[in-house]
């Protein structure tokens, strides 16, 4: 006659064989393996909220409209106004624009790192060229 089997040693044969135990241990290691899972994908987010605040401010400094506009003459008069019988002399200011504008310039990119991102902008190099048409004095002037 055999020794019966302690309950110890019929626990230890049952969880050697069962297999939903094997299941329930794999379904709790995965959902062990699920927190630094969803640390990481935290960081991740965290990082490309980073990434976006850091274009958008770069974007507001480089990105708005942007004119090339060519020079403007400015020349100081001296008019006398008259009022209630009294004379004053006040300056004013006649502003030309050209006739004929020409430029050359080159665009160059340039990169700018802020909050461990790098962006690309670009500046401009350029060179403009007027030309004034000499013009009789306004009379209104």
């Amino acid at each position: 006659m055999e020794p019966t089997p302690t309950i110890f040693a019929r626990l230890g044969t049952w969880a050697r064989n069962s297999v939903t135990l094997k299941l329930i241990s794999i379904g709790i290691l995965l959902l062990l393996l699920l927190i630094p899972s969803s640390m990481v994908e935290g960081l991740i987010t965290e990082r490309a909220a980073n990434r976006d605040e850091a274009t958008a401010a770069i974007s507001a400094q480089w990105g708005g409209p942007q004119l090339l506009l060519g020079p403007v003459l400015v020349l100081p008069y001296t008019a006398q106004q008259t009022e209630d019988g009294h004379t004053t002399d006040i300056t004013r200011y006649l502003c030309l624009l050209p006739d004929t504008l020409s430029s050359r310039g080159t665009l160059a990119p340039s990169g700018g790192t802020a909050a461990f991102t790098r962006q690309w902008c670009t500046g401009l190099s350029c060179t403009c060229r007027a030309h004034f048409k000499r013009r009789p004095w306004p009379t209104w002037a």
